[in-house]
């Protein structure tokens, strides 16, 4: 009954509902993580133990949940956001806190030059990334997985919104069944044809070293596809290392830029409302469906840059709130 993993014969599965950042979003994408919650509880339920869920200051909720059953150690995922970092730093006062690597296929901080410093470009990134040995993950063994639910998971939830690893698995057997050619056509928005698989790395339904592995293969596919994940972990280090990103450029010479205080041009841009269609189209699906494809997130924000001249950290604030797999290391980046 002993786990590789927790060194425990028993583990509480803890879900902290922080109304710092639950509260403040959009309700669709609070749906998205009920949907999650509910599927992670169902696979519980199913190996005998239930999600615990608890509301409030995670700073206060993970010593208080620990003091009250007297764990010997707290296990989560590491995490890079300056707010999580700083938020950990503080539960790590009053408790054990185990941290592990489970959100990227290489730890951020992990993939450096010789000199050992960040790589500021992502193809050196990427072949030295590619060369390193995946972690391997220890075994979770029979740990008894406790039964308490505490507040429970709140209402909010919509039918029309899926989300969990359920749903994340499904996809992901379809898309590798199906990635033919993915390296040629995964730059057309007007094609269906991505995995769609980033809402669920963002809330870590699927790991993307399951995601890696399912899609590990020759084939130019497979190929470019992995390609994309390591996209992800690139800019995840250069958080790691730039924990100013997400309000500062990581070239010093692009602080002293000039942008325009142009208010009516920024909510044209929002609302889909600046008569470049290709735009609009694109803003308009971000804010009806909070989920927008590669390319076109690149055109609406060159546009919002490099054509308005407005701060970037304004168009990186509108997608944070809006979409569904919202990541400060992706948009900053």
């Amino acid at each position: 009954a002993w786990s590789e993993a927790t060194g425990a014969d028993e583990v509480c599965a803890l879900f902290v509902i922080d109304p710092d950042l639950f509260d403040v979003v959009l309700p669709r994408r609070r749906a998205v993580l009920l949907a999650g919650l509910e599927d992670l509880d169902r696979s519980l339920s199913e190996l005998g133990g239930r999600l615990r869920v608890e509301r409030g200051d995670p700073r206060e909720v993970v010593p208080r949940v620990a003091e009250d059953l007297g764990v010997e150690v707290v296990h989560v995922n590491r995490e890079i956001t300056p707010y999580g970092v700083e938020r950990d730093r503080v539960i790590m006062e009053s408790v054990d806190l185990e941290q592990a690597d489970g959100l990227y296929i290489q730890p951020p901080g992990s993939v450096r030059t010789e000199e050992g410093t960040i790589y500021q470009v992502f193809s050196p990134f990427h072949r030295t990334w590619q060369e390193m040995p995946m972690r391997q993950d220890p075994d979770p063994g029979e740990t008894r997985v406790l039964s308490e639910t505490g507040s429970g998971i709140p209402d909010g939830a919509d039918a029309d919104v899926v989300g969990g690893e359920s749903d994340a698995l499904d996809r992901l057997a379809e898309f590798a069944d199906d990635v033919g050619d993915y390296h040629e056509v995964r730059d057309r928005p007007d094609l269906d044809q991505t995995s769609r698989l980033s809402i669920a790395l963002k809330y870590g339904f699927v790991s993307p070293k399951r995601v890696y592995r399912e899609m590990d293969g020759r084939s130019k596919g497979r190929q470019a596809f992995n390609r994309q994940l390591a996209w992800r972990e690139f800019y995840a280090h250069l958080l790691y290392d730039n924990p100013e990103m997400p309000t500062r450029p990581l070239r010093e010479k692009y602080s002293a830029m000039e942008w325009r205080d142009a208010p009516d041009e920024l909510e044209a841009w929002k609302e889909g409302m600046t008569g470049y269609p290709f735009v609009d189209a694109g803003m308009r699906q971000l804010k009806e469906e909070g989920w927008l494809h590669n390319r076109v997130r690149l055109v609406v924000a060159s546009f919002l840059v490099k054509d308005l001249l407005i701060d970037w950290t304004e168009g990186e604030r509108h997608f944070r709130r809006h979409l569904l797999d919202a990541d400060v290391a992706q948009n900053s980046g």
